[in-house]
């Protein structure tokens, strides 16, 4: 018979694996990496870009490895130099960021969280969040309503 811990344990776990199935489904994140209009000059946005997508390739490929695969904890995403490399890039590498999680890549949500401080949740109260595919949505919501102008280097 089953026992409410057990059933909780059963729904997490199903959980979990529809949230890994979906994010193994996206696409793989293309070259161009979105809009980085915050960034006030050309040549800062290429070589931000650039060291934003060796940061994110490097992360990526740690990622890929057969233990942290196995892995059902957030953590064994998140908490590793190659992550902590991409938070590393500050506000500026947040256009960014907020291109590869609308690609699916949800793990990322955290640097967000990190780098600006924000607990995006409590900025949408009324918003029904029942994972990190629904904090991914609420950055890029954040995004194009606020961050865009709170982070924008450039003079408006």
């Amino acid at each position: 018979m089953f026992t409410t811990t057990n059933i909780a344990i059963i729904i997490l776990i199903a959980i979990f694996v529809l949230m890994l199935t979906w994010h193994m489904g996206c696409a793989f994140y293309k070259k161009q990496v979105g809009n980085t209009r915050s960034i006030e000059d050309p040549s800062q946005q290429d070589e931000l870009a650039k060291k934003y997508r060796e940061a994110y390739d490097s992360w990526k490929r740690f990622v890929q490895s057969p233990e942290i695969q196995e892995s059902s904890r957030t953590e064994d995403y998140t908490d590793n130099q190659a992550y902590e490399n991409i938070v590393a890039l500050g506000k500026r590498a947040l256009p960014f960021l907020i291109a590869d999680i609308e690609k699916g890549e949800f793990f990322l949500n955290n640097a967000v969280k990190r780098i600006t401080n924000i607990d995006v949740i409590k900025l949408y109260p009324d918003e029904k969040v029942t994972g990190e595919q629904d904090i991914s949505k609420l950055w890029v919501r954040w995004w194009r309503e606020k961050g865009k102008s709170i982070y924008s280097t450039r003079p408006k």
